[in-house]
C-alpha cells in the first residue's frame, strides 16, 4: 500500500495503531554504497522501502529529529511490524500519537535490514 500523507492520514483515520523508533538521519559510519555500487538509503528510507513493501493497509511515517513516527490502520499491520522488528510492551505519549510503542528498529539493526533489500556489504 503506498505511503499516505500524515495530516491526510490522521484526518481519514481517527483510531490507529502508532509506533516510534530512534534512528540516526545519516548512514552509519562508513557506508555509502554498498559492494555493487548500489547507493544505500538512511536508516528511515530504509524502513520506509520496509513499509512500502510490507504494510498492506493504510500508513504514514513521518521523520522528526533523531527518530520517525509511524502509523497503520491495520491490526495485522502493527502485528506485523511488531514480529518483525520488536516492540516495546508499554506505550506513551508523545507529540505525534497519544499512544505509541517504541520500535526495536534502530541504527545497528540496519546492515541486516539493508542485507533483506539485496544490499551486499564488504
Amino acid at each position: 500500500m503506498p505511503k499516505i500523507q500524515w495530516n491526510t492520514f490522521i484526518t481519514n483515520n481517527k483510531s490507529s495503531y502508532c509506533f516510534s523508533s530512534a534512528v540516526s538521519s545519516a548512514l552509519p559510519q562508513g557506508y555509502r554504497f554498498d559492494k555493487n555500487n548500489k547507493k544505500l538509503l538512511t536508516p528511515y528510507g530504509l524502513f520506509q522501502e520496509w513499509l512500502k513493501s510490507s504494510i498492506q493497509g493504510d500508513w504514514a511515517s513521518i521523520k522528526v529529529k533523531g527518530s520517525f513516527f509511524v502509523r497503520v490502520v491495520d491490526k495485522k499491520d502493527a502485528q506485523l511490524l511488531i514480529n518483525t522488528f520488536g516492540a516495546s510492551k508499554n506505550t506513551r505519549k508523545t507529540p505525534a500519537c497519544s499512544s505509541a510503542r517504541q520500535l526495536h528498529y534502530k541504527d545497528s539493526s540496519y546492515r541486516k535490514l539493508a542485507s533483506s533489500f539485496g544490499y551486499v556489504f564488504k
